[in-house]
C-alpha cells in the first residue's frame, strides 16, 4: 500500500485548507503526517485520545513484519513550535 495521510487547516470550515506551505489541499498538495515507516505499512484511520496532559494518535496499518495481517498502533502526538502536529515513534503494537 501506498496509503498516506496529509494534514492541513483552515480559519473556516468551508475551505481553504492549507498545507503547511500555504497551498491549498484543494488542488492536491497537504503537509504528509503519516506514511510508511518500516513495518508500518499503508497508515489510516486516525483516532486521537487525550489522557491528562498527553494526547496519543491510534491509525490502522499492514503489518510488514506479520505478512500484512491489519493492526491498530498508538503514538504520542505533539505539536510543534508552529502548531502543527508530529509524532513520537511507536509505542505499542496491538494486535
Amino acid at each position: 500500500s501506498t496509503y498516506n495521510v496529509r494534514i492541513g487547516r483552515s480559519k473556516n470550515i468551508p475551505r481553504p485548507y492549507l498545507d503547511g506551505k500555504q497551498k491549498d489541499m484543494w488542488v492536491g498538495s497537504g503537509t504528509l503526517f503519516l506514511e510508511r515507516d518500516r513495518r508500518y505499512i499503508g497508515p489510516g484511520h486516525e483516532g486521537i485520545v487525550e489522557f491528562e496532559e498527553q494526547q496519543i494518535i491510534t491509525y490502522h496499518y499492514y503489518d510488514g513484519g506479520d505478512s500484512g495481517v491489519s493492526k491498530l498502533a498508538d503514538r504520542e502526538l505533539f505539536w510543534n513550535d508552529k502548531d502543527w502536529p508530529e509524532l513520537w515513534d511507536h509505542l505499542i503494537l496491538t494486535d
